[in-house]
């Protein structure tokens, strides 16, 4: 089996609390050729420190001259990338060290294949019960899988290895509109395009905490959704001239109205949108945000997580 260079994008801001533990992980990997473009987005604590620690010349670290959005500064590092194949890892995640040994091989047995996701492990720091938990495997699809994906989509970005020359051949990199879906939008237009893999063995720990992005923006993420939604997929048509009769996108309208409707109960909880709620559809977003509406929000980030 050949062996081609992995490159691993991590883009990190502020992210000490962590990071040790993530540089930690790439380093544990039984698959050995890959380099780690780490992009210090102009952090103010010890990031840099921490990872200058690590005498690895797989490690390459850029500093940019200014601070850029998450996206832009992901869609710079990808420009320093020299691999056959990317992969992303965030400051507060960490992979198990099987990661890249299950993937490259599966990329490498099929060369139509342009993206490969994997199970992982969703670990909430702050619920009382369940704090870790799987996919279900059963979800995971293979082959052109685009329908399978609007209607259920469960692809972790952390997850993700990506050939190089099909995002290069017909697909721009992240679209830095929508600094809280990005990766969303991004794999749903490849999948659109190309083929998909999976590996059903779990290969990354997801670390859900108060001070990730969609934690902290969660209007903002309701906006963003409802804005991609109005322009890329109804007005610009990306997907299909006639995506109504084609595609089922129930499941993201679900999840902008859920969104939308917890944006609201931040701002204000008052009798009008206990009636509003009392005509929202019954389902289990219903219950969260009764929860959301009648429990402190302390108790609320141990009961559930809204990423």
């Amino acid at each position: 089996m050949s062996n081609p260079l992995v490159s691993i994008v991590m883009n990190c801001f502020n992210g000490q609390r962590f990071l040790e533990r993530s540089l930690k992980s790439i380093i544990s990997q039984k698959y050995e050729n890959f380099e780690l473009i780490f992009w210090d987005n102009l952090s103010k604590d010890e990031s840099e420190k921490i990872f200058r620690q690590f005498k690895d010349q797989r490690f390459k670290y850029f500093k940019p001259t200014t601070h850029k959005t998450l996206y832009e500064a992901r869609n710079d590092a990808l420009k320093e990338c020299n691999g056959e194949y990317i992969s992303f890892l965030d400051t507060d995640d960490y992979w198990l060290e099987n990661r890249l040994s299950l993937q490259v091989p599966l990329m490498e047995q099929n060369k139509k294949v342009g993206l490969i996701y994997g199970n992982y492990i969703k670990y909430n720091e702050n619920k009382i019960f369940f704090k870790k938990k799987k996919l279900k495997t059963g979800d995971f699809k293979s082959g052109m899988i685009f329908n399978h994906l609007i209607k259920n989509y469960n692809i972790g970005l952390l997850t993700v290895l990506i050939r190089k020359r099909f995002m290069k051949d017909d697909l721009q990199y992240f679209d830095t509109k929508y600094n809280l879906l990005s990766d969303f939008d991004y794999i749903l237009r490849f999948s659109k395009k190309h083929s998909l893999d999976f590996v059903k063995n779990c290969i990354a720990v997801y670390h859900q905490h108060e001070n990730q992005l969609q934690s902290k923006f969660v209007s903002n993420q309701a906006q963003q959704f409802e804005s991609w939604f109005e322009k890329k997929v109804k007005a610009d048509k990306i997907f299909d001239e006639n995506f109504n009769e084609n595609y089922d996108f129930q499941n993201i309208k679900k999840k902008i109205r859920f969104l939308k409707f917890v944006s609201k109960l931040k701002k204000n909880k008052s009798l009008y949108e206990f009636i509003e709620l009392l005509k929202y559809p019954n389902n289990i977003d219903k219950i969260k945000l009764f929860l959301i509406f009648f429990l402190p929000n302390e108790i609320n980030k141990r009961l559930f997580s809204l990423t």
